[in-house]
């Protein structure tokens, strides 16, 4: 069994459910996404205003995780002043 905590929502946890029955899938929420069960092992986060004030320092019962995997952000606008020359 693995400890998998889904912070992508319920559509996300039905896919990896049905295709890894051996995963045991708890919720992280939104608004504190590094709240996650003690003995965690898997964690799927993505981006969200939660991030905007975390915590200073790892919580205690992050030291069960083996894997987190975070969403990439995107980029909600591309100011004109960059350019191609810029990069």
């Amino acid at each position: 069994m693995v400890n998998l905590a889904n912070g992508l929502g319920e559509e996300f946890g039905a896919l990896i459910t049905s295709r890894f029955p051996q995963v045991k899938l708890t919720k992280c929420g939104q608004s504190e996404p590094w709240k996650i069960p003690a003995g965690t092992e898997v964690a799927f986060i993505g981006p969200g205003p939660g991030w905007r004030n975390p915590p200073k320092d790892l919580p205690v019962y992050w030291g069960a995780l083996k894997w987190v995997q975070a969403v990439s952000a995107h980029i909600d606008f591309f100011e004109a002043k960059f350019n191609r020359s810029t990069f």
